[in-house]
């Protein structure tokens, strides 16, 4: 049994989430306050019992701006669900809650009362006078499977009443980022360890033997002559303060020798490599505790898929990446992917994003203060070869560009380490602190990334910025079978958020101006080529000498566009970009091809 859809209206900044989830670790990605958070608490309020009754009761900053409060209103959250006709337990949780074989769907509507609403239809009551004592939420199941829960209205009346306490045997783990790990593991209320020795099936013998070596243990305790004088100056000290009449008695001991006590004490003892052994995990540091924490979760949910009675499970994490380094983050979303639980995962971390799948990626973008989700299972341009080969692209570097607003897709590493440098330089614009990212793809293939950016539906803007030495279009060479995405096959994909921008030749030779002639000698001299720079400088003083009209100066200029070119190539490109980039402030022309798309991208 797993969720295959959720839907939001009106929760928060959420004012229409329509997503699938996936049977195994879904990914929720973005920026901060994109709402993440809140998908997370959305899926808690409508399916986990254990969170306070108070949160359903929602308030006024939990409605979505654009909802008119002085007008009948709800917020809706619903799930559906797939895959329990198999399990007796399950099918019994959701049989109420079914609209069509292996379909069924729960939801939770905060919406005026019942009362009220008959009111407002009879005309008693005024619509557009409620008060927050008119609003009450209610979780129902099924109903006309002809009604989507999108097309559910506030005084539309759909499915049947479904009692709380029923969603008992689903169990929801929710593990919140910023977790005192510590204390979870130390209370016995909430401790996932407990949680896990409940499900084992210790025998009555062994648990009277637990018992008795308690009590012999807090026996030895006690007979210490320190502790017994101890212990007497407590109970006289509680005497005096109480009265005789209220006195008890004192000893010291281990703990309560009952078998419940005894499970809720048990702490996890650690071996280190150092040596030290039957350590406390408080030796810790919070990433390694967090992982600790996490696998007792597992290894309690893997237990519980085998106990009668149990109905379906939902892991949510938010930001796994806490206080883990990247080495951990790659451990534990493979470990993740591999219990196959389903499981959702809000994060920022491009070392997550790198281990899932690119179809369980649910984007949230901000765009026009409003909050966009995509979900990448949805789109039809990509094909299955195509997202496998994004995937292979999308690494810890490349991910980036699932998070950033404003991104520019390049081919190499020249560009990725020069073009911020000279973007700053010529235009005045910090690209980071304009939220832009420049992302390398290492090759011409951008038409896989234009297809995940669908034209802009993510709510993202890009450019791409490259050279014009791409194939030619088919039409130019019929004979050609082996052409690749031509200059016309990208600007088929262009849309509202996604433009390309191509230079007339390579970046090397674009930026072999010779305005910029003093950059690139001190990059040539800077390499070590010192009669190389020396040629380059020649060359670019004899091309300035000449009037703009004179016909012998577009030749020259091409040969020492070239030249630069063979220079770039013998040092190689990427560490030739890397001395551009340190002398920088001696160029003076950025081409406008790449102006012309900073333009683009930071226009409002």
């Amino acid at each position: 049994m797993h969720i295959t859809r959720l839907v939001v209206k009106n929760f928060r900044n959420l004012r229409i989430i329509d997503t699938p989830l996936t049977n195994g670790v879904n990914g929720i990605v973005g920026e901060n306050n994109g709402g993440k958070s809140n998908a997370i608490l959305a899926l808690r309020i409508c399916l986990d019992v254990d969170l306070p009754s108070r949160l359903r009761s929602l308030v006024p900053s939990d409605i979505h701006v654009s909802v008119d409060a002085t007008r009948p209103f709800q917020v809706l959250i619903g799930v559906e669900f797939s895959d329990y006709t198999k399990n007796l337990s399950e099918l019994a949780l959701l049989h109420a809650c079914q609209i069509s074989p292996d379909r069924a769907r729960l939801f939770y509507r905060f919406r005026p009362k019942k009362a009220v609403r008959d009111a407002i239809k009879e005309g008693a009551r005024a619509p557009d006078d409620l008060q927050a004592e008119d609003y009450g939420w209610e979780l129902c199941g099924g109903g006309n499977p002809k009604i989507d829960l999108l097309d559910m209205d506030w005084n539309d009346d759909a499915g049947e009443s479904i009692r709380f306490s029923d969603l008992q045997y689903f169990q929801v783990v929710s593990l919140q980022a910023l977790r005192d790990v510590e204390q979870d593991l130390r209370n016995g209320r909430v401790s996932p360890l407990v949680k896990l020795l409940e499900t084992k099936k210790i025998t009555d013998a062994e648990r009277a033997e637990f018992v008795r070596v308690l009590q012999d243990a807090n026996a030895q305790v006690a007979a210490s002559d320190s502790l017994k004088q101890t212990a007497k100056g407590i109970e006289d000290a509680l005497s005096g303060a109480t009265g005789p009449s209220y006195g008890l008695k004192t000893a010291m001991g281990i703990g309560s020798p009952t078998y419940d006590s005894i499970i809720r004490t048990l702490r996890i003892l650690l071996s280190e490599n150092d040596g030290l052994s039957d350590v406390d995990p408080s030796r810790n540091g919070l990433g390694l505790n967090n992982v600790l924490y996490i696998a007792i979760w597992l290894e309690y949910l893997r237990g519980r898929t085998q106990r009668e009675g149990s109905a379906g499970q939902i892991i949510l994490i938010e930001e796994p990446e806490a206080h883990l380094h990247p080495q951990l983050q790659l451990s534990l979303m493979s470990a993740l992917r591999e219990i196959a639980m389903q499981t959702v995962v809000t994060t920022h971390s491009t070392h997550i994003t790198a281990r899932l799948p690119l179809k369980s990626l649910i984007i949230f973008t901000r765009a026009r203060g409003e909050v966009i989700c995509h979900p990448i299972a949805r789109n039809t341009q990509l094909s299955p070869d195509e997202a496998k080969d994004l995937e292979r692209y999308l690494d810890a570097t490349k991910s980036t560009l699932l998070f950033a607003q404003k991104i520019v897709l390049v081919e190499g590493a020249a560009e990725l380490i020069l073009l911020p440098h000279m973007i700053r330089e010529m235009m005045e614009i910090d690209v980071e602190k304009n939220g832009i990212s420049i992302i390398s793809i290492n090759g011409t293939h951008f038409s896989p990334f234009m297809k995940l950016l669908e034209g802009g539906k993510l709510g993202k803007k890009c450019v791409i910025v490259s050279d014009a030495d791409l194939p030619p279009s088919p039409a130019d060479d019929e004979e050609d079978d082996d052409v690749g995405e031509s200059r016309a096959d990208l600007r088929e994909l262009e849309g509202d958020g996604v433009k390309v921008f191509l230079g007339r030749t390579t970046f090397e030779r674009e930026i072999a101006d010779v305005e910029n002639s003093a950059m690139l000698v001190a990059a040539t001299e800077a390499s070590g080529l010192v009669a190389a720079s020396k040629k380059l400088a020649a060359l670019a003083k004899k091309v300035k000498s000449l009037p703009k009209e004179d016909a012998s100066r577009p030749a020259l200029e091409e040969e020492f566009r070239d030249r630069v070119l063979r220079i770039a190539i013998r040092v190689g490109k990427a560490r030739f970009a890397q001395l551009c980039a340190a002398h920088v402030e001696a160029a003076l022309v950025l081409p406008d091809y790449i102006s012309d798309a900073v333009d683009w991208l930071t226009a409002a």
